[in-house]
């Protein structure tokens, strides 16, 4: 290994084994770092033995006992149920003669391994390597990850692995620490990257096996004592299940921390390509909890990849992503000068003239929206005092995710400080800028006593928002540090929830309507724990599901996904190509008001408490934008596109003609361009064509002579009709005002 790789393993080993009781000393000499190295050599091994004394530990502990079982065989059509006497899934479809390649199984309604043992009465279903389910893609994908994670220990020796994940659309991807000497940092580089991709190739074709094993807390620790990245994951486990069994896989030599499930082997991996590998930050916070010495820097890889079913998904899927690589909005957004960024302010886009356009007819559209569902449109300041977030929770919960600002060179340090909500002297200089509108709409309903009368108060916000996002998560428009979000607020009584989620509703119905987006309605409910009493949740859950029903659309629930705050409901929308976003969120909160202490007092003069309904139609506008940027492939409808009209003479001889209806055109509030110039006119509508304009106006001699125009509609065969230019403004202002 090279010296500047091994002596970034030498620093993390010596950490390992110094907080390790099994190693019994700390490694502080040259000799015992030495010492350290050569373990790590070794260690892989070492785990592979422990892993095998763990399973041969579980299977003398196992009852030798079959349990009665019923697997599902066939088809839902033809369904055949088949009772055995059987220990694992493996062998219940042995025994029930299930033939072809299965995957994983669904032991009542969930995702099992094939070695896990079944319970009593289980009812077992094959699933098969084709199939295309969300729960067996995230399984092929999971096990993809743990081949790539074999390989990265294989071809990177010197890699301290820390998780590795896989999507139900086939997306994963390993992260690891690659370490750093000096000023050098040491990535994946494209060699590495083709290594790692023929490892892969050899463990998919060796059909390893997904073995699973659990352990105790201890002994987890004594596996990875070389790792700190798997001691966090493993003080995380901890957390969740307080003294619960941690699982490990194994394939082939590679053992890892894991909750499954995973495929039966690694060669019902059909279709598996590695995409890119790229920098990856861990947040402070967690490197702190690893115990990663702060002066060491943690140089983060993260290879990403997608497993499919088989090579011919695979190659579709390729195809797939060459489509959308020419919709993607980076690439609509250059061609069409819609927006940029820059490196002095990475993660805030700059809106350049034609993209600004577009953000204001969103907004105007919104804002039209808001007069007819009652809203008034508030704004409220950027940077608010650390004692608001105090109160909000959010410098509890959030403070990472924030920008924080001081006065006078003061100390971005937390500070004590007296709480200034109640107008009392604000005695800290620090500064939060606003990640969300919810606290500031909080003051502006409280600055005044309110009565029954007045609620519902519905609030909207356009005010940008910060989120200290970290640098290596930045993409295009949908993951900035600024952003603008449609944030609206309605304060209301209980009984008030129905009837205001139902006007939600259909302001989610009229929004994507008009864009041509499918979407999917999921109600989120009550977890553990929550605030509140069971009486409030089943009431609020009770009105969200009436609300529901009423708008005649299939929904789903999500059991337990609320927040604790309050349960939900989640709006995600399908696009053209397929792929789902999720966006709109209508959210009720009976924390905030408690927080703010906000009240109105009711017919009987008692003083009550309001709810909060948090609701967004399109969420982020600037991640909105580049998800119908992509939606449209830069073809945007006429009430939205920022060139509309394209007005081009065939000569100079019309140039003077072309300028007139082009004047008249933006006199009327139209988005015209003129292209007249000594180009050749197919050069011109070349240029027009790739700049998406709805229509083109081409003014020759009939033109002049009759003083009319004849547009021709974007992607249209046929040719324009000749009608008066006015008739033609007549039209664009119908169809704008028809929005």
């Amino acid at each position: 290994a090279p010296r500047r790789e091994g002596m970034a393993s030498l620093r993390c080993l010596g950490w390992a084994l110094g907080r390790s009781n099994r190693a019994g000393t700390r490694w502080r000499s040259t000799t015992a770092l030495a010492r350290t190295l050569e373990l790590s050599q070794t260690s892989l091994t070492r785990r592979v033995e422990l892993f095998e004394a763990f399973q041969r530990r579980q299977q003398e502990s196992t009852p030798t006992g079959n349990v009665e079982v019923v697997v599902e065989v066939g088809g839902s059509a033809g369904a055949v149920e088949v009772e055995c006497a059987v220990g694992t899934p493996r062998d219940a479809f042995k025994q029930a003669g299930v033939r072809g390649k299965v995957a994983a199984a669904q032991v009542d309604g969930a995702l099992w391994d094939m070695s896990t043992r079944l319970l009593p009465g289980s009812r077992v279903k094959p699933l098969f390597s084709n199939y295309t389910t969300p729960d067996v893609q995230a399984a092929m994908a999971h096990s993809a990850a743990h081949v790539l994670g074999a390989a990265l220990e294989a071809i990177c020796p010197r890699i301290l692995l820390t998780n590795g994940p896989g999507n139900p659309d086939g997306r994963f991807y390993y992260e690891g620490c690659v370490g750093r000497c000096a000023s050098t940092c040491q990535t994946i580089s494209a060699d590495e990257m083709k290594s790692l991709r023929s490892h892969m190739r050899g463990i998919i074709k060796r059909d390893h096996p997904f073995e699973r094993v659990e352990v105790t807390e201890a002994e987890a620790r004594d596996v990875f004592v070389d790792n700190p990245f798997k001691q966090h994951y493993i003080s995380q486990a901890m957390k969740r299940v307080p003294g619960g069994p941690i699982s490990l896989f194994r394939c082939g030599p590679f053992i890892d921390l894991c909750r499954g499930p995973h495929v039966a082997s690694t060669g019902l991996l059909g279709g598996v390509a590695l995409l890119s590998a790229n920098g990856h930050a861990w947040d402070p916070a967690a490197l702190q909890t690893a115990g990663w010495p702060e002066s060491e820097p943690a140089d983060m890889q993260r290879v990403h990849g997608v497993a499919l079913q088989s090579m011919d998904a695979l190659k579709e899927w390729q195809q797939h992503q060459k489509t959308m690589a020419k919709r993607s909005h980076r690439t609509i957004g250059a061609a069409q000068e819609l927006f940029m960024i820059h490196p002095v302010s990475p993660g805030s886009p700059f809106f350049l003239p034609h993209g600004t356009r577009i953000i204001n007819r969103l907004k105007a559209y919104l804002q039209k929206k808001y007069h007819e569902y009652g809203y008034d449109e508030v704004m409220t300041p950027s940077v608010f005092s650390k004692s608001l977030w105090q109160k909000s929770g959010h410098w509890d919960h959030y403070a990472n995710d924030m920008f924080f600002v001081s006065d006078d060179g003061h100390s971005l340090r937390p500070q004590e400080s007296k709480n200034a909500i109640d107008g009392s002297h604000d005695v800290v200089l620090e500064r939060g800028l606003k990640p969300m509108n919810c606290p500031a709409h909080c003051l502006i309903y409280s600055h005044r006593p309110r009565s029954y009368r007045e609620l519902p108060v519905r609030v909207a916000d356009f005010s940008a928002l910060h989120r200290n996002e970290s640098s290596g998560a930045l993409t295009g428009l949908t993951r900035v540090r600024e952003f603008h979000q449609d944030d609206g607020h309605v304060f209301c009584r209980p009984e008030h929830i129905f009837e205001e989620v139902q006007n939600c509703l259909a302001f989610v119905r009229d929004t994507y309507g008009l864009f041509g987006f499918e979407y999917t309605l999921n109600l989120a409910t009550r977890p553990e724990p929550f605030l509140g009493t069971n009486e409030v949740w089943d009431q609020a859950e009770g009105r969200l599901r009436d609300a529901l029903d009423s708008t005649g659309e299939r929904w789903t629930v999500d059991e337990g996904g609320g927040a604790f705050y309050g349960p939900k409901i989640d709006i995600t929308l399908t696009d053209a190509l397929g792929r789902h976003h999720q966006t709109a969120t209508i959210q009720l909160d009976f924390q905030m008001p408690e927080r703010f202490d906000l009240t109105y007092t009711d017919e009987a003069g008692e003083t009550q408490r309001p709810v909060i309904i948090h609701r967004a139609m399109l969420g982020s506008l600037e991640r909105f934008f580049a998800i119908l940027c992509e939606h449209t492939g830069g073809k945007w409808p006429l009430w939205l596109s920022p060139r509309q009209v394209a007005v081009c003479s065939v000569s100079q001889q019309h140039a003077e003609r072309a300028a007139e209806v082009h004047a008249e055109l933006k006199a009327a509030g139209i988005h015209a361009d003129l292209e007249c110039g000594d180009e050749s006119l197919g050069k011109r509508l070349r240029r027009i064509r790739s700049l998406r304009y709805n229509y083109t106006v081409v003014i020759g001699d009939s033109e002049v002579e009759g003083g009319g125009v004849t547009p021709k509609e974007r992607d249209s065969e046929a040719n324009g009709v000749a009608i008066s230019l006015e008739e033609f403004i007549g039209n664009i202002h119908a169809a704008q005002n028809a929005v």
